[in-house]
């Protein structure tokens, strides 16, 4: 996608790079000489262009980048006494004028040395494609190919659907296939019986790409594998990746109570019993345990996708499996509710940014939770939405 550094580390000699080695235009890159303008034309040239990214495989939008015959040949930016509101301005035509709403991209100025700016916009392939232009009664959608972008005819349109739909299919069909394997006792070391909770971090590129990380890559971010609720005692290479887990499972087949496995296909799989106990002959699911338990853990799986450079979108999952007649731990005693099947799918929630505080981002998953018990929410979120423990 675009130039090939993360957004954060872009810097003037990256850009001139583009110029230096004659970097054409393609699918994944475009350049504008000048600020997008403020008439309705302008506007929906902007729509369009960030639209056609999104509806095929994503890129970057480079104002401030002179072009000839659509190879990079001056970077001279863009003059900007106020670059905030100008990134505003922006981000608010994106904001309004695209349906669905686009979700994951990025804006950053670049200062350059002579006092201008050029300002990137970096756009995903959207898991929401197509997007459709609805500024002030223009109505289309654009895609990008490598002689830039066109509105999509019907062809397109349909494959753009079905391409949306099955990356979603897929997810949940991995999802709800792992989940059963564990349940059953099939899953990638041997556990005691019992309630689980599992916790699946799944990347939209997993699906949409060739991922496929080497062993040792993966060995080497092992310190952010522990499990939910536990530590780990043994670790090793497996058909699928690399597994971390909290016992040894030796001759006398001890089994694990915890592990967690990351894919060479960039998911991560994390399994814990821990919060599961009984009280007075009475078994139940202490909930703030497995908040607590996934929200140590999750920032580890993430630090470690970031540094292995799989971008966002990423689905979290949370997945209870051998709870049927549990109740959930609650102040003062129990939820006014059980949960009367063996599986419980929650809903996916869906992180758009490394940046975004987990807390916040996983806030509809244990709210779900706790509605499913009969409850109105996980009690222990602030006003402002922040977990407080």
């Amino acid at each position: 996608m675009g130039i090939a550094v993360q957004i954060a580390e872009i810097s003037e000699q990256d850009l001139v790079g583009l110029v230096n080695d004659a970097v054409q235009e393609s699918r994944t890159i475009e350049y504008k000489s000048q600020l997008y303008g403020h008439d309705r034309a302008q506007k929906i040239e902007l729509l369009a262009d960030v639209s056609a990214f999104a509806n095929s495989l994503g890129g970057d939008l480079l104002i401030g980048i002179d072009e000839t015959n659509g190879v990079a040949s001056n970077v001279g930016g863009v003059q900007c006494d106020n670059v905030d509101a100008e990134l505003l301005r922006l981000e608010s035509i994106l904001r309004t004028g695209l349906e669905p709403r686009l979700l994951g991209h990025e804006l950053r100025p670049i200062p350059l040395a002579n006092g201008n700016y050029v300002i990137v916009i970096r756009i995903r392939g959207s898991r929401l494609a197509p997007h459709r232009v609805i500024l002030e009664g223009h109505s289309k959608f654009y895609t990008r190919t490598s002689a830039g972008k066109h509105p999509m005819d019907v062809t397109e349109l349909r494959e753009a659907f079905l391409h949306s739909q099955g990356i979603e299919q897929r997810i949940r069909e991995f999802r709800n296939r792992r989940a059963l394997e564990i349940e059953i006792g099939e899953g990638p070391v041997p556990m005691g019986d019992g309630p689980k909770a599992i916790l699946h971090l799944i990347p939209e590129d997993s699906f949409s790409t060739s991922i496929n990380l080497e062993v040792g890559v993966l060995r080497n971010q092992r310190k952010r594998m522990l499990p939910l609720g536990s530590a780990v005692v043994a670790s090793h290479a497996t058909l699928d990746g690399y597994i971390s887990y909290d016992r040894v499972v030796d001759m006398a087949g001890e089994p694990a109570s915890a592990f967690c496995l990351f894919f060479r296909t960039g998911q991560v799989e994390s399994v814990g019993s821990g919060s599961f106990s009984v009280r007075e002959g009475t078994p139940y699911l202490a909930g703030l345990s497995v908040v607590k338990d996934i929200l140590d853990r999750l920032p580890m799986y993430l630090a470690a996708l970031r540094q292995l450079e799989i971008a966002p979108p990423l689905y979290v999952a949370l997945t209870l499996v051998g709870i049927k007649n549990y109740p959930l731990a609650i102040a003062g005693g129990y939820s006014p509710a059980t949960w009367a099947r063996d599986e419980m799918f929650l809903p996916e929630v869906i992180i758009e940014s490394y940046d975004i505080p987990v807390d916040i981002a996983l806030r509809p998953l244990f709210d779900s939770m706790w509605n499913a018990w009969g409850c109105p929410g996980c009690p222990n979120y602030t006003a402002e939405g922040r977990y407080q423990a």
